[in-house]
């Protein structure tokens, strides 16, 4: 099987073609809406993914969006296209285990109330 490339227009206009150049890895498109609890709000699409070889993180493309947009993602065939290149973003193992203990002692405060009954 081919390695499918996703090539992402908003309102006609490309923003990113996106593939994984090694044979293991991850794509994503990702529309998100959010809106916090001061009322602010955000809507925006994500093109990244990860080589999972190189152990590399990519971002194409990151876009604010608003109500009306037409956002076309088309899987297209890796070999009929050139593919933008991405930011590449490396975490060493460092940075993976700050992040993890970062993580950990947000939810350890979070849940401590809950943690304290068992």
């Amino acid at each position: 099987m081919n390695k499918p490339a996703f090539e992402v227009t908003l309102n006609g206009q490309k923003i990113a073609t996106a593939q994984i150049e090694s044979d293991f890895g991850v794509v994503t498109t990702i529309v998100t809406w959010v809106r916090r609890d001061d009322n602010s709000e955000s809507l925006n699409v994500s093109i990244s993914g990860r080589d999972s070889i190189a152990e590399k993180n990519i971002k194409w493309a990151a876009q604010d969006l608003k109500i009306g947009d037409k956002l076309v993602v088309s899987i297209i065939d890796e070999t009929t296209t050139q593919t933008d290149e991405g930011v590449v973003e490396i975490f060493d193992s460092i940075t993976v285990l700050d992040h993890k203990l970062m993580t950990y002692h947000k939810l350890k405060e979070e849940l401590k109330e809950y943690l304290n009954e068992l």
